[in-house]
Order: C-alpha cells, then structure tokens, then sequence
C-alpha cells in the first residue's frame, strides 16, 4: 500500500466515521422527538425509549472513533 493510499484510506475512514457518527445522532432525535409527540397523546413511549436508550451510548463511540481516526490522520499527516 502507497502512501497516498493510506492517507486517502485514512480520510476516507474518518469521513465514514463521521457520517456514522451524525446518523446515529439523527436517530436519536427522531426517536426523542416521537416520544414527546406521544406523550403529548398519552400513548406508549416503549419502543423510543428503548432506541433511545440503546442508541445513545453509540453516538459517544462513533464520535470516540472519528477522534481516533482524526488524531490517526494528523499524526500519519505530520499535523500533530
């Protein structure tokens, strides 16, 4: 593998990541704010909470990654 492959490698890795990182996040909106519609409605929240609960500690791991890969990425760089 090249150089150029690798820092293209990395680049692409932390975007990815990045993307990751931003649609768990969304997810997790979306399920809050249907919680608090059918609160509004008096209606089961279970399934929301339960995503919720189980998406969340995702969002810190994905953001934990795309740091890594950052960090990867300005050390392989000569940026740090």
């Amino acid at each position: 593998m090249t150089t150029q492959t690798i820092k293209e490698n990395i680049a692409h890795a932390t975007e990815l990541a990045n993307q990751l990182r931003q649609a768990i996040a969304t997810i997790n909106h979306a399920a809050c704010e249907e919680m608090s519609n059918k609160e509004k409605e008096k209606l089961s929240t279970t399934e929301e909470a339960l995503l919720s609960e189980m998406v969340t500690p995702n969002i810190h791991a994905a953001t934990e990654l795309y740091g890594r890969l950052v960090s990867l990425n300005n050390i392989y760089n000569g940026e740090a």
